[in-house]
């Protein structure tokens, strides 16, 4: 069949190159050749080893093929003839032992669950003990900075309280000063003023008692 289908490519592609003067004949011959060489090609890759295709006859219309089916091996036959193996009976041992197997099976099965679980529990415990840690830190790191902030207003208070009182003493002990001042000023002028009218009156006095002795 393979060795029909290269023939049959040979003289076709022959046979398209000798026509190759005219150019619409030549143009027609090669999509005829083509349109051929398409079908074998499709036939001979799809149609199975058992078959046989022939060409009959040629037209400008298409191209027809006869097919011929061979005969059927022995090989084949017993190639396709497929026997079943015979059915064994199933005793009670193998019934137990195939439940026992499942429940192994369902055991195991039932133990990766729980396993899973465990661990899952053990997971999320783990995360709430971090959450709570990490919460219990930032709650004693925030009272700390609060106690540090009080702490630290209290001394600025006291800082500045103590600033006014010591400015309001500074203010006071000045002004005792002035009082006295102003006290012992007060008490000279008045010790001025009493000595200076004593001078006056022993000059006035005098001033009146000389004149009196020139007359006599």
């Amino acid at each position: 069949m393979r060795e029909d289908f290269l023939l049959y490519h040979t003289q076709t592609h022959t046979h398209t190159h000798t026509h190759t003067h005219t150019h619409t004949h030549t143009h027609t011959h090669t999509e005829e050749s083509f349109r051929e060489l398409r079908i074998g090609f499709v036939c001979f890759v799809l149609v199975p080893a058992d078959l046989d295709i022939k060409p009959i006859n040629k037209r400008a219309s298409g191209q027809a093929f006869e097919v011929i089916l061979k005969a059927a091996s022995p090989v084949s036959e017993v190639a396709h003839c497929v026997t079943t193996p015979p059915k064994r009976d199933i005793s009670l041992e193998d019934i137990q032992k195939k439940l026992e197997a499942a429940e192994d099976r369902r055991k195991s099965q039932e133990e990766k669950v729980l396993r899973f679980l465990a661990e899952k529990r053990e997971h999320e415990r783990d995360v709430l003990l971090k959450a709570m840690e990490e919460n219990s830190n930032f709650s004693r790191m925030a009272e700390e900075k609060l106690q540090m902030k009080m702490e630290q207003n209290e001394e600025n208070r006291m800082a500045y309280l103590s600033a006014i009182m010591e400015r309001l003493q500074e203010k006071v002990k000045a002004d005792d000063q002035n009082i006295s001042f102003e006290c012992k000023l007060c008490k000279f002028s008045k010790h001025f003023a009493s000595g200076e009218r004593k001078h006056l009156e022993m000059v006035l006095s005098a001033v009146r008692v000389r004149p009196l002795r020139r007359k006599q």
